[in-house]
């Protein structure tokens, strides 16, 4: 049996060349890391959000004039706060941002209803076509009105939740909890980030 001798190890002809190529393959894994790692971060990280309600009862001082719809307790807050006066809630980041709100409006004497308009101001300054009217019919009737609104904000913007009435016995109304169903809260508006 005869043995080999003198091998030598193998040796890349064109190092650099080599190590140039894998040089360019590592980068382009790396990126492709970093792309997966802030699409994860778009999906996993909450959406910042801000969840307000009142726990009185909200009267117009006069007819047929604007006023802000207060919040005297937050859920939640996360990039979205109440602000000064209570009727305003700011923004900390760009985006753009569902707003629901639900008021619970009642009329309270014996007059036969009342139209209420209600619309989100934006800066200070109502919010194009945003405004709904709604009719409480009859003495002592109640309704839930409740919707939605989709807008852009920037930081430090801030938008408010309006009304108005025909009636001054129309209010909305604050009900204390019972024995057999909790508080309901005269007014409740939530914001929450849907698209950066």
């Amino acid at each position: 049996m005869a043995f080999v001798r003198n091998l030598s190890p193998y040796k890349r002809t064109n190092q650099p060349a080599f190590e140039e190529s894998y040089k360019y393959w590592l980068e382009e894994e790396l990126k492709k890391i970093e792309r997966s790692v802030e699409t994860m971060q778009d999906v996993y990280n909450p959406s910042y959000l801000g969840a307000f309600y009142d726990t009185t009862t909200q009267v117009a001082a006069t007819v047929n004039t604007p006023q802000a719809v207060t919040f005297n307790n937050i859920s939640y807050e996360y990039g979205v706060y109440r602000g000064t006066p209570t009727s305003r809630v700011y923004f900390d980041n760009r985006g753009f941002y569902n707003l629901e709100f639900a008021l619970q409006i009642a009329h309270i004497s014996s007059a036969a209803g009342s139209d209420v308009v209600l619309w989100v101001n934006f800066n200070g300054t109502p919010y194009p076509d945003s405004a709904t009217r709604v009719h409480v019919r009859g003495v002592n009737q109640d309704i839930v009105a409740s919707w939605n609104l989709v807008g852009e904000a920037q930081p430090t913007n801030y938008v408010e939740l309006m009304w108005q009435t025909t009636d001054v016995d129309t209010v909305l109304l604050a009900e204390p909890a019972t024995l057999t169903y909790p508080a309901i809260p005269s007014a409740r508006m939530t914001l929450t980030q849907i698209a950066k």
